[in-house]
């Protein structure tokens, strides 16, 4: 498993109940002065899947623990890439990406690409500005 991203606040420290929606996986922390926001975008989604807390062994656990990895020689990229359209199986480059969060469970998806985008804004009790990150990965074809 390669580590591709470690949240820089604990999940255990999460404002809101992550979800799906259109693509990616947004959750929100709030700290002392500053709520921050966080959407990992994955780009040309094959599968998904997410496990529940309670249904997740120590394989999805010990290595994607508040950290987005990619599982090397994936038997799910197998299976999901033997069921594709042999016309379009050997033009896509997928890799499987996996990020376990506290209390939530494990989230799970194949995609060619991934992309973090990440922003802060002050709580109400702090004068700090706005501020926005973006980290943009989409590997290169083979």
């Amino acid at each position: 498993m390669e580590i591709l991203y470690t949240l820089e606040t604990p999940s255990t420290g999460l404002s809101t109940e992550p979800f799906w929606e259109r693509g990616s996986i947004f959750f929100e922390f709030n700290e002392q002065d500053k709520n921050t926001s966080i959407e990992i975008k994955f780009t040309r989604i094959l599968s998904m899947r997410k496990r529940s807390e309670i249904c997740c062994t120590a394989y999805h656990i010990n290595k994607s623990y508040d950290r987005l990895v990619e599982i090397e020689k994936s038997a799910w990229a197998s299976e999901i890439l033997l069921d594709t359209s042999p016309a379009w199986r050997d033009k896509i480059k997928v890799h499987h990406y996996m990020i376990y969060l506290d209390s939530v469970g494990c989230f799970e998806v194949l995609a060619q690409g991934y992309k973090i985008n990440k922003s802060e804004s002050p709580t109400l009790h702090s004068s700090s500005a706005n501020t926005s990150l973006q980290t943009s990965v989409n590997p290169p074809a083979a």
